[in-house]
């Protein structure tokens, strides 16, 4: 299956410093990433997720994508981008919350990552975003 990278992100999620690091992940790693969608695409047991909550930041950046995407938008890799980073801000402030909220235990909550990506199948004419 042909399948095309639009864009691939990997923070790394540090809510002691409360900071994300961009990490570049070429070569292998886009091959895990489309072996990944080929294997949910054909596998008839994986579940779809479902939304529970329509207004959420993860939820308004992939309409934020779609929209680009149906537009044709020479911006696409630019709001990809933007949205992505958005995300990776977001999951690091809840898991910051979620620190805090542990510190009493005594616990500390291990550093995160977060993968994101958009693919385009030329053959079903499909875009995924994960």
């Amino acid at each position: 299956m042909p399948m095309k990278i639009l864009a691939n992100t990997f923070y790394i999620l540090n809510n002691i410093e409360e900071t994300i690091e961009k990490k570049d992940i070429k070569g292998l790693f886009n091959q895990f990433i489309t072996d990944t969608i080929d294997f949910i695409s054909r596998n008839k047991t994986v579940r779809l997720y479902q939304i529970r909550e329509a207004n959420t930041q993860v939820v308004n950046s992939i309409n934020a994508i779609i929209k680009e995407i149906v537009k044709s938008n020479s911006k696409l890799e630019e709001v990809i981008e933007s949205n992505f980073n958005k995300n990776a801000n977001r999951l690091l402030a809840k898991e910051i919350e979620a620190q805090n909220v542990v510190d009493r235990l005594k616990t500390t909550i291990q550093k995160g990552s977060l993968i994101q990506s958009v693919l385009y199948d030329e053959n079903t004419e499909e875009y995924y975003i994960i």
